[in-house]
This record gives structure tokens, C-alpha cells and sequence, in this order.
């Protein structure tokens, strides 16, 4: 049984979010960017529940990351 996730996020930023984390992986799960717009979508895919988690976590703490330091570089 496979588990799944997306997560849609809208930013200013989302061009540079998906050229940032499009290239990155997880392990025991296969991840695909989405980008249109203002609009960034990951979708996550893995075996069990734990992996899953594991790679939504990741990308979720990415994502916060890189938009902090967007946001970082742009105010000064």
C-alpha cells in the first residue's frame, strides 16, 4: 500500500523554492514539484507511513528555511 501527500504552497518566492528543492529526494519516497504561478506543489509518495513522514517533514522544513532566508536577503 502506497501513502501520499501534497502540499500546495503560494509565495512570491515559489519560483525560486522550486528551482531550490526540486532536485532534492528522500529516501524510500518518490517526490514531484508542481510549479505554476505563485503556486509551488509537492507531492510526496512513499511505501509506509513512517517514510512518508519522514519526507514531509523534510520538505516542510525546506520550504521554511529557504523562505526565511528569501525573506533574509531581501531586507537588506
Amino acid at each position: 500500500m502506497m501513502h501520499s501527500i501534497r502540499f500546495t504552497i503560494t509565495s512570491p518566492h515559489s519560483s525560486i523554492l522550486f528551482h531550490a528543492l526540486r532536485h532534492e529526494e528522500a529516501p524510500h519516497s518518490r517526490i514531484r514539484f508542481f510549479h505554476e504561478g505563485d503556486t509551488l506543489t509537492i507531492e510526496c509518495e512513499a511505501d509506509t507511513i513512517a517514510h512518508l513522514r519522514a519526507a514531509a517533514n523534510s520538505f516542510m522544513q525546506w520550504v521554511a528555511m529557504a523562505e526565511h532566508l528569501i525573506e533574509e536577503l531581501e531586507s537588506k
